[in-house]
């Protein structure tokens, strides 16, 4: 049982520090972030392959 419960700690955490480590590398502000939809959630959690930040906010503005 105290395996499980560590486990699903362990995933959850692992799934809130890749959020956290998107974020920070697409520059994002997380107060400003707006999901309508899953689309919109996968599109902001893939990593553009050689943009940086500016561009891929120029590129959503």
């Amino acid at each position: 049982m105290s395996l499980l419960l560590i486990f699903i700690l362990v995933t959850t955490l692992s799934a809130l520090a890749y959020i956290g480590y998107v974020l920070h590398k697409k520059g994002i502000n997380p107060k400003e972030i707006r999901v309508n939809s899953i689309q919109g959630a996968k599109q902001l959690l893939t990593l553009p392959s050689n943009a940086g930040p500016q561009r891929y906010l120029a590129k959503n503005a």
